[in-house]
């Protein structure tokens, strides 16, 4: 009996091999989504953060637009453009440079909030502290992200070496989901 040459592979090693791969590419697809997801919540927050940035700049130019701190809960849907300044208008005068909407269709709204809270009249050299309410409004995504600056107090060596005490503003950040004011 002539023996015959075998050559190939079988049908149980091709399913086995299509197994594999299918499963490395499910596994793939997987953490590609993953990172997409991710690096898209990344892009709105830093959105967030670039609006809250613009809006220190405008106050400088636009002192007027802040609300003192213990009459937050006077704002409304009708006066809260007295107290905001909205993405668009930040992009119009060159304070943010871009609002596209990481989620696709087009660039995300929204407005932020000045709140202010004078500095005490006992320290000299107490800073006025602000707090920015950003209302992100993207096409799949929502939210409210509140930056506040407290003072923190640092010793620090002068020019001399002599140590005095300076006072800095540092950035408290906090979101939250829900509540955004969407027009």
């Amino acid at each position: 009996m002539k023996k015959l040459n075998q050559k190939g592979f079988t049908l149980i090693e091709i399913i086995g091999a299509v197994t594999i791969l299918s499963i490395i590419t499910v596994l793939a697809l997987n953490a590609y989504t993953s990172y997409l997801d991710w690096s898209r919540k990344k892009a709105l927050d830093n959105m967030a953060k670039s609006a809250s940035t613009a809006a220190e700049q405008y106050i400088m130019d636009y002192p007027h637009k802040t609300i003192e701190q213990g009459r937050a809960t006077e704002l409304t849907r009708e006066n809260i453009d007295q107290y905001s300044v909205t993405f668009e208008e930040l992009v119009g005068l060159g304070y943010l440079s871009d609002t596209n909407d990481p989620m696709g269709g087009g660039n995300c709204t929204g407005r932020v909030v000045i709140g202010s809270m004078p500095p005490d009249p006992n320290n000299k050299r107490a800073l006025e502290k602000y707090m920015f309410v950003v209302h992100e409004c993207c096409s799949a995504y929502h939210a409210r992200y509140v930056y506040s600056y407290d003072t923190k107090t640092y010793e620090e060596k002068d020019s001399n070496g002599n140590k005095i005490l300076v006072e800095r503003l540092e950035p408290i950040e906090t979101v939250s989901k829900k509540a955004a004011i969407c027009d």
